[in-house]
Order: C-alpha cells, then sequence, then structure tokens
C-alpha cells in the first residue's frame, strides 16, 4: 500500500450520546463534539441558522435554513468480532464515530469505560459451530453466552447440531433465586435457593463413590423405589424407636430378640426347623407352632 493510499473508513469524531439506546437496536442518537463544538443548550433540538447578504441590486435577502445537531449512528462490533450484542449505551455516554468517505452512514463504538454512567445491559457473546460451508450460524448452531442485568439472568448454551453427543444449558436466573444446569436428554439439576429446594432429575443412574456418607433430615426421609438393597461388608444398625414393616419379612439367618415376641392373631410358624422358646429373652406371646418338634 502507497502512503496515497488511505483507507476511506476514518474515525470522524468523538460522539456525546443524546438518548438511551433502544433495546435490541444498534443504532444510537450522537452529538459529534468534534464536528459541532460549540453548540450550547439542548443539543437533541434544531437549530436556526440565519444569513443575510446583498444580492446584485443591493438589496439585503435573509435566508434561513434548519439543522440537526445530531446523527445516526449504527454500531460496528470494533475489535469484538464475536460480540452479538450492541453495547446498551445511555445518556451522555461517550463513543468514537465512524463515517465511510463522504456519505451520510455513520457508524459507532464505544471507546472508554464509564461505569457512573452505564447501566444494566444485555450482553451477548456466540461462537460458531458450523464446520464447513456459507450458512450464517444462529443461537442454534452456535455456543454462546450471555450476561443479562436487565433480566438478571446469566446463561451458557452448547449447540448439537455438530455431532455433539447432547447440548447443555447453565442458567443462573438471580431474580427468581434458581440454578439450572440440563441437557437435551432430559436430564437437569435445579437449585432453588429461597425454597431451599434441590432437585435432580437423572435418566438412568446416579453413582457416588466417597469414604462416608452422613445424611442429616431433621423431620423425614423417603425413599420410592421398586426394590433396594443394602450391601454392608460388616454391621448394619437401625437406631430408632419404631419401626414398622408392612409387608411380609424373609430372614436367611438367625433372628435374636432381646425383647418380647407379640402377636394378636398370628403365630410363629417353622416348615423345617425348630422353633426354640428359650432364643427369645423375653416371653413367647401367641402361638408357636412347627412341624418337626417343639420342646
Amino acid at each position: 500500500m502507497t502512503p496515497e493510499r488511505l483507507s476511506g473508513l476514518k474515525l470522524y469524531s468523538l460522539g456525546i450520546v443524546v438518548e438511551d439506546k433502544a433495546v435490541g437496536s444498534d443504532q444510537v442518537v450522537v452529538y459529534p463534539v468534534e464536528e459541532l463544538p460549540t453548540v450550547y443548550g439542548d443539543i437533541s433540538k434544531m437549530q436556526q441558522n440565519k444569513a443575510s447578504l446583498p444580492n446584485a441590486q443591493g438589496s439585503v435577502k435573509t435566508s434561513q435554513a434548519q439543522s440537526q445537531n445530531t446523527l445516526i449512528a449504527t454500531w460496528i462490533p470494533f475489535g469484538h468480532s464475536n460480540r452479538m450484542t450492541s453495547p446498551d449505551v445511555v445518556k451522555n455516554e461517550t463513543i468514537a464515530i465512524f463515517r465511510y468517505m463522504d456519505t451520510s452512514e455513520y457508524y459507532w463504538t464505544t471507546i472508554f469505560r464509564e461505569p457512573s454512567l452505564r447501566r444494566t445491559e444485555t450482553v451477548v457473546y456466540a461462537f460458531g459451530n458450523i464446520p464447513t460451508g456459507i450458512t450464517a450460524f444462529d443461537s442454534n448452531t452456535s455456543y454462546w453466552y450471555k450476561v443479562d442485568t436487565k433480566n438478571q439472568i446469566v446463561q451458557l448454551h452448547t449447540a448439537t447440531n455438530n455431532g455433539e453427543a447432547c447440548g447443555y444449558d447453565v442458567i443462573i436466573n438471580t431474580a427468581q433465586g434458581i440454578f439450572t444446569l440440563q441437557d437435551t436428554l432430559g436430564n437437569n439439576i435445579v437449585l432453588n435457593s429461597p425454597n431451599g429446594e434441590l432437585d435432580v432429575n437423572i435418566n438412568k443412574k446416579v453413582t457416588v463413590n466417597t469414604v462416608d456418607v452422613v445424611v442429616n433430615a431433621q423431620n423425614s426421609a423417603t425413599v420410592n423405589t421398586t426394590t433396594s438393597t443394602i450391601n454392608a461388608s460388616s454391621t448394619t444398625n437401625i437406631n430408632t424407636p419404631q419401626t414398622n414393616i408392612s409387608g411380609n419379612v424373609d430372614i436367611g439367618g438367625n433372628l435374636t430378640v432381646a425383647g418380647n415376641i407379640s402377636g394378636n392373631n398370628g403365630s410363629v410358624t417353622s416348615s423345617g426347623g425348630v422353633v426354640t422358646a428359650v432364643q427369645f429373652v423375653g416371653p413367647l406371646q401367641g402361638n408357636a407352632t412347627s412341624a418337626s418338634t417343639c420342646p
């Protein structure tokens, strides 16, 4: 490139945002401070310009024209190609204005950090997930994350269009106090902080490998299942004032009772062994019968 060859896209002026950018829009109303540095008062209003000049006959003629102190500029992601949403600039923020050659098309991008002015905003960054071709990616064919302080949500999303086993969404909803981890297969974990609830929904299996497990439930603990198994290599202890079993009980080994066994209408029956009353420390109440000998 020769020294004379310059780009047609040029920095036009610093600008002051005149009004808050509309939600979802890329355009702002901006006052170009370097182009119109001596404007006073409300810079968003039309300005009357008057000129008085003599004509060929010597008569003085006055002409009037209106000019706008502001212009419309469209956002460009200058240096932020993965950013999908324009900054939610507000009134009085400073931006940089670009212009292409001598056209009336103006562009803008942020230039300074002004945390005392910037308020809530929605920011989305996306990363394409289409391996080939010239098709534009969208929210379903990209990985993206969103920080939305307007609606108080942070979200991370992965796509499934490139052969992924599944997609994931991590959603933090601070307005409702709910954290959600979910996939496209129906598995999810939901933490509801205000309610103090954790819901885990897994399609097939949950495995926990650790040294010790302690579950403290102040009110109740419920297990709903078809079958359950406890494999303890040494001992299983149940410490409770009352144990209620509503169904049948099969015991494959010896039974030792330190208290009483009482029954209203039932009986103790053995089909092949001996029922020995002296095994029970307390009295045996009810009927005791055996198909063999009962001493």
